[in-house]
């Protein structure tokens, strides 16, 4: 059961870490994250969890990867660059 979607399109600056506003997710659920990221630029995309602990993949060009939550309240979706120019970003995610 899908409990809600949400897209983002961000130009994120070299070393820079962006995220969402906060969502509400439940233990036993998931996230899933699509993004579209430079194809020659690795990106970390990821979830930050009620306790503030970051869960991330490190990939350039298609991005898919599906969280499992362990942890009830409020997350955050992120796409963080570590390169030292700006990056164009798009994507998605669902909370299950």
């Amino acid at each position: 059961m899908v409990r809600s979607t949400a897209t983002f399109a961000w130009t994120v600056s070299g070393n820079v870490l962006k995220k969402t506003p906060e969502f509400d997710a439940k233990s036993g659920g998931s996230i899933s994250v699509n993004a579209v990221a430079p194809a020659d630029k690795y990106v970390n995309v990821g979830i930050i969890e009620p306790d503030g602990t970051k869960r991330y993949v490190q990939e350039k060009g298609n991005i898919y990867h599906e969280f499992a939550l362990d942890q009830t309240g409020k997350y955050r979706v992120f796409v963080e660059n570590k390169n030292a120019g700006a990056v164009d970003v798009e994507g998605s995610y669902i909370v299950r």
